[in-house]
């Protein structure tokens, strides 16, 4: 009966691709994404003087190095650096070639703010750089970081204006034929500056100017700005307020075919602590100072906990964004086109032939149409596995707490915790004790998190400056551990050189014990 089955599958579904193969002037034809499979992405930075007021706390240079971490492989990435002459112009670097990019962004902590402004001169070289190459398959981008117009007045290069204005007229000119679109940044830490030159620029070419007054609103602009034009889809944001204390913040990467997915965690002061905890995606983890990324590629349905300390009352923004890979060599996309026969003197159609003519191009739609839906119920009922669903993991089991020389509170009594009576997407040990109606004086207990993982086994997180560990393994800070039933976690604080013991177990220890009387 099986085989039979079997057969009259192979059959349906050789019959729909005969009919679609044998129709008369069909073909198939696989079609790229309309995203650029690689871009080339020129950053032109202004370094004169008067940037050290207004970019005191260099966050053009970290714009860029956030930039160089979130390109693709194939992606190559350029910095032009100007004031009154070129003073660094780095070429297009290749980004799968790591030693050439940690050169790049060596050389740029080298350079310093001095001089006078010349913008025509920063955007002919960095449109230069750009057209340079004219390989038709590659993206083009220029962004442009400065803080206000031209001046050249105590500039002992022999520049003028004029020629500064000429050369800022070329190279509009210049992105415009190459569509390239130009995004001007302005830095107004000194408001009154007049950016109205390099605003037209942006207008004229497609691109976009955008004021920034600190680092929280230049990492969220110029990510946002960066990841839309390559084709990639930003989900809704979110912000909040970062405690002084350990703070925690879940999310879900959606189940989707062949996606990376990029998290940002963007913030306006620096953070003292950051990780990621998750548990069937692979992913690697970089940053600036106010901005920490998450990479994950090929990502599947998980649930994700951002677990991070700061600065009281710092601000962040969340954002995540995800992109579909180009996989060339596959069809993504099926497109049926008619093939038109030319004659050399071809005679003007009749009334009938022209509407015959459309009578059989609407029949064809609608075979095609029909054949599209036969393809899609036979696949689905044939072929289509019904996903299963995942069992949202919880915590479960109990954990028995013992206490050894506390100076303070030696008289607590071991302490039994059913974690089934605690938040499902973790809990620390500080509410644990709180849960018992203890007000335990021991530092960093907030410190210490317990999450959900597997049946039988739960995750430990911690970002304290004592030793932690689980019977003799040592747990490094920010790095998620598995506990299994049986392990006790070993917590010593050598402020008041105190310590103690908390076992884990799926089972109550009073309901074990009385089976194993039974038995």
């Amino acid at each position: 009966m099986d085989k039979r089955i079997t057969g009259i599958k192979r059959l349906l579904l050789c019959a729909v691709f005969i009919i679609v193969l044998c129709m008369d002037g069909i073909c198939l034809h696989a079609e790229e994404p309309a995203a650029y499979k690689k871009y080339d992405i020129v950053v032109a930075i202004d370094v004169s003087g008067s940037m050290k007021q207004t970019d005191s706390e260099r966050v053009a240079f970290e714009t860029i190095e956030l930039l160089v971490r979130l390109c693709g492989s194939n992606d190559r990435f350029g910095v032009v650096a100007f004031n009154d002459t070129i003073v660094y112009n780095s070429g297009l670097v290749l980004m799968s070639d790591e030693k050439a990019k940690s050169e790049l962004l060596a050389n740029l902590e080298q350079i310093t703010y001095a001089g006078e402004t010349d913008n025509g001169l920063g955007m002919r070289e960095a449109v230069s750089l750009l057209t340079a190459d004219r390989t038709e398959d590659s993206g083009k981008m220029l962004i442009y970081l400065a803080d206000g117009v031209t001046d050249l007045e105590r500039s002992n290069t022999g520049r003028t204006m004029e020629e500064s204005e000429q050369d800022m007229q070329w190279s509009t000119q210049q992105a415009v034929a190459y569509q390239i679109p130009v995004f001007t940044f302005g830095f107004t830490g000194s408001f009154g500056q007049d950016m109205d030159e390099l605003t037209a620029v942006s207008a004229k070419t497609g691109g976009s100017y955008n004021a920034c007054a600190g680092p929280l609103q230049m990492m969220n602009m110029i990510s946002s700005i960066f990841i839309t034009n390559k084709a990639g889809t930003l989900l809704p944001q979110d912000t909040i307020t970062i405690p002084e204390k350990m703070g925690e913040y879940p999310l879900t990467i959606g189940e989707r075919e062949k996606r990376d997915v990029v998290i940002l965690f963007q913030t306006s002061q620096k953070l003292e602590d950051f990780k990621a905890v998750m548990q069937d995606n692979n992913y690697e983890m970089e940053g600036t100072a106010h901005c920490q990324i998450i990479k994950v590629r090929d990502a599947v349905q998980e649930d994700i906990t951002l677990v991070y300390t700061g600065e009281e009352n710092a601000r962040c923004i969340i954002m995540a964004a995800e992109w579909i890979r180009p996989e060339p060599l596959r069809f993504r996309e099926i497109v049926f086109k008619k093939r038109v026969m030319v004659e050399e003197t071809p005679d003007e159609p009749t009334i009938w032939e022209r509407y015959h003519t459309q009578i059989t191009t609407a029949a064809v739609a609608g075979i095609l149409l029909l054949t599209a839906i036969i393809c899609i119920v036979i696949v689905r009922a044939f072929f289509g596995k019904k996903r299963q669903e995942k069992d949202e993991t919880q915590l479960q089991g109990y954990l028995y707490a013992a206490f050894i020389d506390l100076k303070s509170r030696n008289d607590i009594p071991p302490i039994t915790w059913n974690l089934a009576d605690y938040p499902q997407e973790g809990v620390t040990l500080k509410e644990l004790f709180e849960g018992e109606g203890i007000k335990e004086d021991l530092p960093e207990l907030d410190r210490i998190c317990l999450y959900p993982s597997e049946p039988g086994q739960i995750l430990l997180v911690h970002c304290t400056g004592g030793g932690i560990f689980i019977d003799d393994r040592n747990i490094s800070a920010n790095v998620p551990a598995k506990l299994r039933s049986g392990e006790t976690i070993y917590v010593a604080f050598p402020e008041n050189a105190s310590e103690f013991s908390i076992k884990y177990q799926t089972e109550c220890e009073e309901n074990r014990e009385a089976l194993d009387r039974q038995q």
